[in-house]
């Protein structure tokens, strides 16, 4: 008998042939009704809401069941979980934040204590039909037919691996050397934005920046070192960069960014190949492992650096800082009273999209603008003097430019983007092609920061735009190469049957 935990390796090679009836196409049907069902409580939650009005326990409801939206997920469709992992988590703590702030936690950016509103459950059904919309958009176009022959073809040679770990020490010593110029935020207790406010060394941020690209390079390579030496070499490597981040300042985005770089090729990999679902328990067994790691972390950093008397309060208010925009901007948008009318608003957006400038030189727009929303106006210039910027502004400048309906284009739109991203990256690890999965995670990352911060205008970066061109680029000369290398082949063989 065959064991109903295990995924089927015969796969119907296109969607459209022999739909009904196909393998494929009735495990997407399945797994499309358990989010469905998952989709239609969320809805159900903001029905309920504006039946009766909003509570605080249908905003915990909301949030229990955007966990088990993640944890169905996980356990059936791994592959593209750890990929949206990040967009996951980030609205994940945007949610706990959001239950925090209607169950009263003061929130310092914006000098108020937080009341019920009904911003949760909104929150949840729109995130819920974001993961359902690039659910179904990678399950239709993925075509893992051949994936586990592909991934198991995967390999990054000697040459290669050496050349990922020397270019991540020359990084590591350039950064370590800022932090002997500059001083190390954690050991001079200050934070880490007085840090680059004081920097001395002009190239050391766009170096720190690619830290995390050599890290998930240095992922790829490491299923492959040869040898206790080299892997304990890369493991090395890997914990100097967390101690590098650590005495940068940093207490979790930047150590979570380093983990999951770390972590993602050899998860694809392992998830791609194995019979048998993943372990829900094991998987939450290791995220509580780190989170309590990271959890210690910044209460000590309360603890030292701020002074804090009470960290476990600092702790709260902090996590109640993780969705405030989206609670601000809801509560604004839900009155009538935001600063510019949606229309306007909307105009500003555009007219920054299309200009191609990045979000400092559009100070109205993205996350400049919601700042303006949500908070004081002397804590906004304040924040702005000293280039501090509010976090998790999307979806917010959606709803504050497009309304309640438009956010949900707006949504549609953004599973496209992800999912054409991930496409991208799958296709550079199954082909072996090292410089196509590291330009695909380097997009990934980027719709991390424009889904995070809220700058749409960034999706048309000078940056963006480039390694989308580069994308392109690899995948046609790929293609090319792929061609010519059948044409010879078919050739060698019509002339062994001559």
């Amino acid at each position: 008998m065959r064991n109903e935990t295990s995924i089927s390796p015969v796969e119907s090679p296109s969607p459209l042939l022999g739909l009904a009836s196909s393998p494929r196409w009735m495990r997407l049907r399945k797994n499309l009704g358990l989010v469905s069902a998952l989709l239609a409580v969320s809805l159900v939650l903001v029905l309920t809401d504006l039946i009766l009005g909003p509570t605080l326990a249908t905003a915990v409801l909301s949030l229990v069941t955007y966990v088990l939206l993640a944890v169905m997920l996980f356990r059936f469709e791994p592959v593209f979980f750890v990929l949206v992992f990040l967009f996951i988590l980030g609205q994940f703590g945007a949610m706990l934040s959001g239950v925090l702030i209607e169950s009263g936690v003061y929130v310092s950016e914006q000098r108020r204590y937080g009341f019920v509103t009904g911003s949760t459950v909104w929150l949840v059904l729109y995130t819920s039909f974001f993961l359902y919309a690039a659910f179904f958009l990678f399950q239709f176009f993925d075509t893992p037919r051949r994936a586990r022959e592909l991934f198991r073809r995967f390999r990054v040679w000697r040459g290669a691996r050496l050349t990922i770990y020397l270019l991540l020490i020359v990084v590591l010593v350039v950064v370590f050397v800022g932090l002997l110029v500059n001083g190390s935020p954690l050991l001079e207790q200050r934070d880490r934005f007085s840090y680059w406010r004081t920097n001395s060394i002009p190239f050391l941020q766009p170096i720190h920046n690619q830290l995390s690209t050599l890290i998930f390079a240095m992922g790829l390579a490491f299923p492959f070192a040869q040898g206790r030496t080299e892997r304990a070499g890369a493991l090395l490597l890997l914990a100097a960069t967390l101690v590098y981040f650590v005495l940068q300042g940093e207490k979790y985005t930047a150590l979570v960014q380093v983990l999951y770089s770390f972590a993602l090729p050899f998860l694809m990999r392992t998830f791609a190949t194995q019979v048998h679902r993943p372990s829900v328990k094991r998987a939450l067994l290791i995220g509580l492992a780190i989170g309590g790691a990271l959890t210690s972390l910044i209460l000590y950093q309360y603890y030292s650096t701020h002074q804090a008397s009470n960290p476990l309060t600092n702790l709260s208010q902090r996590i109640a800082l993780q969705g405030h925009v989206w609670w601000g901007a809801f509560e604004q948008h839900s009155a009538g009273t935001l600063p510019v009318a949606p229309a306007d608003q909307l105009a500003n957006e555009l007219r920054s999209l299309l200009a191609l400038r990045p979000a400092d030189s559009a100070p109205e727009t993205g996350m400049t603008y919601l700042m303006r929303v949500v908070a004081p106006l002397d804590l906004v210039e304040r924040y702005r003097a000293q280039g501090i910027r509010f976090t998790m502004g999307y979806p917010a400048i959606g709803l504050v430019t497009l309304g309640h309906w438009g956010l949900f284009a707006l949504q549609l739109i953004a599973a496209i983007l992800v999912v054409v991203v991930i496409l991208v990256l799958l296709k550079g690890v199954r082909q072996a092609n090292v410089l196509l999965a590291i330009v695909g995670y380097k997009l990934l990352n980027e719709l991390n920061g424009v889904f995070g911060m809220g700058n749409l205008n960034e999706l048309f970066s000078l940056k963006t735009l480039l390694y989308a061109a580069l994308a392109l680029a690899i995948v046609a000369v790929s293609r090319s190469y792929d061609s010519l290398a059948a044409a010879a082949r078919a050739t060698q063989l019509r002339a062994r049957k001559a």
